[in-house]
């Protein structure tokens, strides 16, 4: 079980590394090593993605994978047996379809009845069209939710009203890149995503002018993507690293990493 798929920083300076079996929480010195079992494990209908971990409020760590959560509880370093009872402590009845949780850590519940806002403690009704919802973020007091359609749509966060929605490609390539997303926000009111689907692209929205870009496409899947400023991003794939100019837009491709002792 040493496939790694995740790494974090909590806020109190312990590093998570994610396996597909285990959580492993690193204070320094020692490793402790959490195993879930099935009693934690929650059903999610609607999500079909893969390995995604988030780090929410509460000193809780959400870790989803296909039609699965579990939720561990750092503090105490331990699987919670009941996630729903979370749910309902924040006043959330329904079953629980699909779950996000934002940059600002803020927990958000996909139910039928529409995305459920803990903070406000309301649903946010989405579009009969909207298709599926995968990813979701916030800024400046907007929420943002990006679905397979290659849409995006900004809400209001206090009353959920919808103000826009914009696709990243046209409707007939929207089959390309219907699998997966992931999100990154940027630090300029920039939003960058990888999509996949039979094929991978990299795009950048801007909430300012409310336009896509496409930065570039690829035939490898495009696993994990780091933007440490405007200036740069790395995306991780299964056989190297692509290092892109976000300025002049070049593509640097890296099939091995050289390390400082000069191995490779």
């Amino acid at each position: 079980d040493n496939q790694v798929a995740h790494i974090l920083q909590l806020e109190d300076g312990r590093m998570v590394f994610t396996t597909h079996g285990n959580i492993n929480l690193y204070d320094g010195m020692n490793f402790h090593y959490i195993h879930r079992s099935d009693s934690s494990i929650y059903e999610l209908n609607n999500y079909h993605g893969a390995y995604h971990v988030y780090i929410g409020e509460d000193d809780l760590l959400w870790v989803k994978d296909f039609k699965r959560v579990w939720c561990l509880d750092v503090k105490h370093e331990q699987y919670l047996d009941s996630p729903e009872r979370i749910f309902m402590m924040y006043g959330l009845r329904e079953k629980v379809q699909d779950l996000f949780v934002d940059s600002e850590k803020r927990l958000w519940c996909l139910t039928k009845n529409g995305l459920w806002h803990k903070g406000a403690k309301k649903f946010i009704t989405l579009p009969d069209d909207v298709g599926e919802l995968q990813d979701l973020d916030v800024m400046n007091n907007r929420l943002y939710l990006f679905v397979n359609t290659g849409e995006v749509l900004c809400y209001t966060i206090d009353n959920g009203t919808l103000l826009y929605r914009k696709s990243a490609y046209t409707e007939s390539e929207r089959h390309y890149y219907n699998k997966t997303s992931l999100v990154v926000k940027g630090r300029k009111g920039n939003f960058y995503q990888l999509r996949y689907g039979t094929r991978s692209a990299f795009f950048v929205f801007d909430t300012t002018t409310k336009k896509w870009e496409q930065i570039m496409t690829s035939q490898q899947q495009l696993c994990t993507l780091i933007v440490p400023d405007e200036e740069e991003a790395f995306i991780s794939t299964t056989n190297g690293i692509w290092q892109i100019d976000l300025n002049g837009l070049n593509h640097r491709f890296h099939s091995s990493i050289r390390l400082t002792d000069g191995s490779d």
